[in-house]
């Protein structure tokens, strides 16, 4: 787990063999600076690119009163405190468990389907590096250094290396996730869904 942002950022810099690291995102240094820039948007991007138990929330969402000109019946606003950045599927009215064969369609902040009530579970925008499990926190680390490698360390062979390294880690956090759940049938295909 992260204390903070600027820890996370200290990590990514670290992993682009920077000498500098920071103590505030204000600073006045390239660092500080492209730190400042580039984490809102690759910590959202790494939520987002995979279901991080951590991030999961599930909801109900309220319908809207809109003209719907598409095949399904309801129409639903998507939530935003926290903010949805990823719609991983429906929970099932009748089991209450994650079905991924239940049909919607997201445009904009409005998610579509045929189910009333509608119950969502999706990824958060989660800001607070505290409640960050440690994989979620390597993971933002080695994203922000794939995009601190040009800028920082002025290396594309270093992006690359770093990128084909952040995939290898997601890998791994596919099986260190499927040893925390409870054993599923084989044909069971809830997690793997969600990857």
């Amino acid at each position: 787990m992260a204390d903070s942002v600027v820890e996370i950022c200290n990590l990514a810099l670290a992993k682009v063999a920077s000498p500098q690291r920071i103590s505030d995102l204000s600073e006045n240094t390239l660092e500080a600076k492209m730190c400042n820039l580039l984490y809102p948007q690759v910590r959202d991007w790494t939520l987002r690119d995979y279901p991080w138990r951590c991030a999961l929330k599930r909801d109900s969402l309220a319908e809207l009163d809109i003209t719907n000109n598409t095949q399904y019946t309801y129409v639903y606003q998507l939530p935003t405190d926290p903010k949805c950045l990823r719609v991983l599927g429906l929970i099932d009215n009748d089991t209450r468990e994650f079905n991924p064969y239940l049909e919607f369609m997201v445009e904009g902040e409005a998610l579509y389907c045929n189910y009333n009530p509608c119950v969502i579970l999706y990824i958060q925008q989660l800001t607070d590096p505290k409640k960050y499990d440690p994989g979620l926190v390597e993971a933002i680390s080695l994203r922000l250094a794939v995009e601190l490698a040009v800028p920082i360390a002025q290396s594309v062979q270093l992006k690359q290396a770093l990128m084909n390294e952040y995939e290898m880690f997601k890998m791994r956090a596919v099986d260190q996730d499927g040893q925390e759940r409870s054993q599923r049938p084989v044909g069971d295909v809830w997690w793997s869904s969600l990857g």
